[in-house]
This record gives C-alpha cells, structure tokens and sequence, in this order.
C-alpha cells in the first residue's frame, strides 16, 4: 500500500502555474481533486517540500522529493478553482491554481503497462492480474481516492462498472489508516471475463479507467 501511495509517473501538462496539482490516483490533469482526497503536485523544487497550503490551508504531506509531493487535500476545501502553494522551511518554491469538486474520483494503477492495470485485490487478498484472475461472483477489492463526502452511515455513494455491466458494492469506506485511501468492495459481474474495463462514478463524476482480469 505505500508504494502505491508513493507511486511516481510521468509529470502531466499543467493546468496553470509551475506547481503541477492533479488526481493523486490517476496523474491525468483532466481528473478531478477532492476535498480529503489524496493529490499530487509535480514540480521542479530546489529543495524538497515540507509544506502544501491549499487556499492557505496546511495539507498533510504524504510523502516528497525535488520533483513531486503527494499530499491530502484538506476537508473544508471550498469547491472551486483554488491556489497551491509549495514551500519548504516555510519560503514558497512553487505555486499553481486547481479545481476542486465535491467529488473527483480516480482509481491507482499500478506498474507502467499502457493497459492501466488497477490496485485492485481479489477476496483473497492477492493482487489481480493476468496470472491471478478474479472469479465471477467473487468479491474484489478497488482502491481509489477522491469519494468526496461520505453518507451518514459512513459510505461514500458510488457505482462500479465491469466495461458496461454495473457491479453490486458491498462496503465503499474511507481508509483511516491511511488519509484519503478510498476502498470499494464490489462483486464481479457474472457474463465478463478476460481483460476487462472498470471504473467508478461518485456524484456523476466519472473515475479514470483501469482493467482487471477475470476468469
């Protein structure tokens, strides 16, 4: 789970400015960032950061080098486009503006296949992949930031899709032990095996799109 959080990739086109804010799950600039979601700002910083403010609000900083600081997004973030500010020992390094929306979800990848594999686990607890499919029926595990506020029994409304077949969820909480970690429990439609698409939708907003492997 840290590498996942700590993952780094390719820095995305800015948006504005020269301190780089995106989807701290899918790195593309045309996702959206969520209050108390997890977001990357990529940069080139002459020191390494010890400090994100977001509209002036101090973010929880995951983790940072001289190119890129993973960061949570404080939760009274106010929706719209908003300034960041990275600084280090108090003295801004880099600045940029970014849209926040009530929800921006985005799904982790992981490795640098171009097929977009996702963080996601099977029942057991292992992770999906070509050699270790997902059973329909089976319950797997996603994992993804930007839920957005959660019901009052703790949930965050979303919808899982298998290409175009929606998934029955099961749990879709937030993950305290880890700030902004989005977990969605959702069983694997019977009909799909093989590569298969999947993605999310909180708040008509749609996720990026991961594969899985079912059997």
């Amino acid at each position: 789970m840290a590498a996942i959080l700590a993952r780094e990739d390719v820095v995305p086109a800015a948006p504005t400015g020269n301190a780089i804010a995106v989807n701290g799950a899918s790195f593309q600039s045309d996702q959206r960032i969520a209050p108390g979601s997890l977001a990357a700002v990529f940069g080139s910083y002459s020191q390494v950061p010890d400090q994100v403010l977001v509209a002036g609000q101090t973010a929880q900083v995951v983790s940072a080098s001289l190119s890129q600081v993973n960061f949570v997004v404080p939760a009274g973030t106010a929706t719209g486009t908003t300034t960041i500010s990275v600084r280090s020992m108090g003295s801004e390094l880099a600045s940029g503006a970014a849209a926040i929306t009530a929800a921006g979800p985005g799904i982790f990848v992981v490795g640098a296949d171009p097929s977009q594999p996702g963080a996601i686990e099977n029942q057991d607890g292992s992770v999906n992949g070509s050699s270790n499919p997902a059973k329909a029926g089976s319950v797997v595990q996603i994992y993804a930031t930007g839920a957005g506020q959660p019901d009052s029994s703790g949930n965050a409304p979303v919808s899982v899709y298998f290409g175009d077949i929606p998934a029955r969820v099961q749990a879709s909480v937030m993950l305290t032990q880890y700030p902004g970690l989005w977990q969605i429990n959702a069983v694997v439609p019977a009909g799909v095996t093989g590569q298969v698409p999947l993605h999310l939708g909180a708040q008509n907003v749609a996720s990026n799109g991961v594969t899985l492997y079912i059997q």
